[in-house]
């Protein structure tokens, strides 16, 4: 968390998970990179959540491609909000063992939000 300046992130190219991000005055700014394999399902408020990675690898209950159509990932973010987070390594799951992402939480109240594969140039 920062309140100030801004914040740079960068996650290997491995990451396969949900950035929260927060910010009152500033903005979330991922990489083109980054941008090109991501998907936001909010936006709101300067609060967002966006999965980097496969989100229909991953094996939500109940989604595909026609559940999520015109739906604008409304079941991908329910079940995104029914996850809860292991404390001790960060791993998302939704309560059994076969779902694990990988978790990303960025906070701040006037920086940007910058987030972007550590291998960028």
């Amino acid at each position: 968390m920062s309140a100030h300046g801004s914040i740079e992130v960068l996650i290997p190219r491995d990451f396969v998970g949900l950035v929260r991000h927060r910010t009152k005055y500033g903005r979330f700014m991922p990489s083109d990179e980054v941008v090109a394999c991501s998907t936001t399902f909010s936006l709101e408020h300067g609060e967002g959540q966006t999965f980097i990675g496969d989100w229909r690898s991953l094996g939500f209950s109940g989604t595909s491609d026609a559940d999520t159509e015109g739906q604008d990932g409304a079941v991908v973010v329910a079940a995104i909000n029914n996850m809860t987070a292991d404390e001790a390594g960060g791993v998302l799951t939704t309560g059994s063992d076969d779902w694990p992402a990988d978790l990303l939480t960025v906070d701040s109240t006037y920086s940007k939000l910058k987030v972007s594969f550590v291998d960028e140039q």
